[in-house]
């Protein structure tokens, strides 16, 4: 009988997950469609989610390696280099769990535009097509708007002469924070208008358009570069605008230039909504699949945010002593944040934080704010964060273990006040307070924890009654309530005892 109950409640279990799983496809195919023809229903840190929970729900799901298709009114035409869909980390866990599989002496990094993707065809130097990104094989033909836009270029020139080359270039559409601002402020961002006129069949206001390149393949004849830096170099060379980039040595190096991007990010001209990582070699093959293994989009989240370091306020629990970060009001999931935990010294002196240095503050889903990363700009205001020396209940110094900071003696008010209340926590004494141990241990009447076990309703009175009540021989259903809880708990298991 609890084997069928059980085979019930299993298959019950895979037809929600099964129709979890169509709902996400449906809707990842839809919000897809919508982006690449230029009215984006929902932010990108919503699709992402959507995403994320299919991909943990059904990895092999073929919506995950395919891309939005475009719309029907243009020509259909082929790419030269595959325009598929990237692996991304969401954050800096995700990128480090990703870089421990893809060990590089070097880390080339790019901005990632948040734009729309285009690929421009050359034969022999000259501009003969532009195809949008499309289903990631199949774009559209939109050449006759492309040639208006900033950056496009029709003739592949270097010293003068014509680039003999014959390939693709590969780059984002995007329109400028001005332009959008000046003539197109009733879209609601970049990306959504450069998307919709791009694709307008009279090509009018393609001229405010941008395009900067970022990728390029020879189709016919040797590549006029040999690796990813260089690839960037004959790009810029040939009169192209081109993304930033920044080579970094280590895993940790690119999890701080993405935090210093992402304290500047709001100056750019343009949007961009993370980094892009590769190696320095060029993998033709890795770059034909639907979505590259040895290159990741290292994404910027809603769930974080650039501060400044103001102060470390020291909160005392017992007595261990932990850093408080206070900085800037940020906004983090739609809460107002302003202080996080630094854990303790370690963490504190690992991070590198100082007084007056710009943070990156994390907040993702329900857990407690944290710094994750210090920006040092070596302006000069910064300053050391002062570490308490002596306990200041009971002046002892402070012992410094580095993964704890505490008072070490053992008959410091704090820590003997912190074990009573915890000892109560504990064992579940429900109808004693923490405010009315408070007044116990200040009183002097409660110094440890068998001092509890030895309160009469007649010491507890003075604290539920005024003099007046006392006088009258008054009874105090309050002690009496606490005397009965104490009573209640005289017996407990020894793993309680324990925990206590």
């Amino acid at each position: 009988m609890s084997n069928s109950l059980f085979d019930v409640e299993k298959l019950q279990a895979e037809n929600d997950r099964s129709l979890r799983i169509a709902e996400l496809s449906a809707l990842i195919q839809r919000y897809q469609k919508s982006y690449y023809n230029g009215e984006g229903e929902i932010s990108d840190a919503e699709f992402d989610a959507l995403w994320d929970e299919l991909k943990s729900l059904d990895p092999d799901n073929a919506i995950l390696h395919s891309v939005g298709a475009d719309s029907g009114n243009f020509e259909k035409i082929r790419h030269i280099m595959p325009m598929g869909s990237q692996e991304k980390a969401a954050d800096p866990e995700q990128f480090l769990a990703w870089a421990k599989k893809h060990s590089y002496p070097e880390y080339l990094v790019e901005y990632k535009l948040d734009g729309a993707s285009l690929e421009l065809q050359y034969e022999h130097g000259l501009l003969r097509r532009a195809v949008t990104r499309g289903d990631g094989s199949v774009g559209d033909d939109i050449t006759a708007n492309a040639r208006k836009m900033n950056g496009v270029l029709p003739v592949l020139l270097c010293d003068g002469k014509t680039v003999d080359y014959t390939g693709g270039i590969r780059g984002e559409v995007i329109m400028t924070h001005s332009v959008h601002k000046n003539f197109f402020s009733d879209k609601a961002n970049c990306r959504n208008a450069a998307n919709g006129l791009m694709k307008r069949k009279d090509g009018e206001g393609c001229e405010n358009l941008t395009l900067i390149t970022y990728d390029a393949f020879a189709s016919d004849g040797k590549q006029p570069f040999s690796d990813e830096e260089e690839k960037i170099l004959w790009l810029n060379k040939c009169g192209f605008t081109v993304v930033p980039l920044k080579i970094c040595t280590a895993p940790q190096e690119v999890i701080d230039y993405r935090a210093s991007v992402m304290d500047i990010r709001k100056k750019l001209e343009y949007d961009i909504d993370g980094l892009v990582v590769k190696e320095r070699t060029i993998r033709y093959e890795d770059a034909a699949r639907a979505r590259p293994d040895r290159q990741i989009a290292f994404k910027f989240s809603l769930e974080e945010a650039v501060s400044v370091l103001r102060k470390v306020e020291w909160s005392i629990n017992g007595g261990t002593y932990t850093p408080v970060a206070v900085f800037d009001e940020v906004l983090l999931n739609g809460t107002t944040v302003q202080r996080a935990s630094l854990a303790n010294p370690d963490t504190m002196r690992a991070l590198g934080v100082k007084i007056g240095c710009k943070v990156v503050v994390v907040k993702r889903g329900e857990i407690i704010p944290k710094i994750e990363t210090a920006i040092h700009e070596n302006s000069g205001t910064e300053s050391e964060i002062p570490v308490p020396e002596k306990c200041e209940v009971c002046g002892s110094a402070l012992s410094d273990e580095g993964s704890r900071l505490f008072c070490p003696n053992k008959n410091c008010g704090k820590r003997i006040l912190h074990q009573l209340l915890k000892w109560v926590n504990v064992v579940d004494i429900r109808d004693l307070g923490e405010s009315l141990v408070e007044a116990l241990f200040k009183s002097g009447r409660v110094r440890c924890i068998s001092d509890f076990y030895t309160l009469t309703t007649a010491e507890l009175t003075p604290f539920f009654l005024n003099e007046e009540s006392i006088a009258a021989e008054k009874k105090s259903l309050g002690a009496e309530k606490v005397i009965k809880s104490i009573k209640s708990r005289v017996n407990m298991s020894l793993s309680v005892f324990v925990a206590g």
